[in-house]
């Protein structure tokens, strides 16, 4: 069966302008639990393009198994200006993400737009019930 891109091109995974989240995958198909206070994230912006680029990066949650649609509006957080340098990473990006609600369920939209308020990366974290292992060797959380 083929993986859930949330709505994203493959080519977002390879485009000149990344995000780099600092999550280590829970389980399959929940990267986090679902959060039932604020939720801190760090994340990171790579990007390879010729000159400095310069945005914020913004957070919102959508329903589950929701795909990201061409033009994101709607946001729970936002950060200050980010200034990412051409083939660097960007410092820590730190976002406070409110709970999104009370549901088994969400997926975590992130994107950094540039001052234009136009997107020029985006990614996705999914927030479920953490399984436990169900087979020989998989690792404990």
């Amino acid at each position: 069966r083929r993986k859930d891109s949330g709505g994203l091109d493959p080519a977002d995974v390879n485009a000149t302008t990344v995000i780099i989240v600092d999550v280590v995958p829970a389980c399959a198909g929940a990267d986090i639990a679902v959060p039932v206070e604020t939720l801190e994230l760090t994340f990171h912006v790579s990007h390879h393009g010729d000159e400095s680029l310069i945005g914020r990066l913004r957070a919102g949650w959508a329903s589950s198994g929701a795909d990201f649609g061409p033009d994101p509006a709607a946001y729970d957080a936002e950060s200050s200006l980010v200034k990412a340098e051409p083939f660097e990473v960007s410092g820590k990006v730190t976002l406070e993400i409110p709970a999104p609600g009370n549901v088994p369920a969400a997926r975590l939209q992130v994107w950094f737009v540039d001052v234009a308020d136009v997107v020029q990366a985006r990614t996705f974290i999914d927030a479920g019930p953490i399984e436990p292992p169900n087979r020989r060797g998989a690792r404990e959380t």
